[in-house]
């Protein structure tokens, strides 16, 4: 019988997880669609190993340099080579707010040509 016990303490256990995990997601106004792939996302982590969890941060300063230094290079390379070889339309707009200068650019290609 006491092994019935541990199986329904454990599954509390993983009841209440999944529950704060869901109402920490909602509390940061992710989707439902964001919070079913984030969680799908997870189950796929947790097979291959979480132990980075425990060994980085997660601090703000840290992902920017993580994303600035090695997404954004690989990105702008991706984004050159798609915007060459496609179709696209650019979109210029400049304002003063604040008394400073803001230009945006506005970028639209097709990914796929079908």
């Amino acid at each position: 019988m006491q092994v019935n016990t541990d199986s329904e303490k454990k599954e509390k256990k993983d009841a209440e997880m999944y529950l704060e995990f869901l109402a920490f997601t909602m509390s940061q106004n992710y989707s439902f669609a964001q919070i079913s792939k984030l969680g799908r996302f997870l189950k796929i982590l947790k097979g291959k190993g979480m132990g980075f969890l425990n060994r980085y941060s997660f601090s703000e300063k840290e992902i920017s340099k993580v994303s600035t230094e090695c997404f954004g290079p690989f990105i702008v390379d991706q984004l050159k080579e798609q915007l060459s070889t496609r179709p696209c339309s650019l979109s210029v707009d400049a304002s003063t707010i604040g008394g400073e200068n803001i230009l945006a650019l506005k970028v639209k290609y097709l990914e796929k040509i079908i």
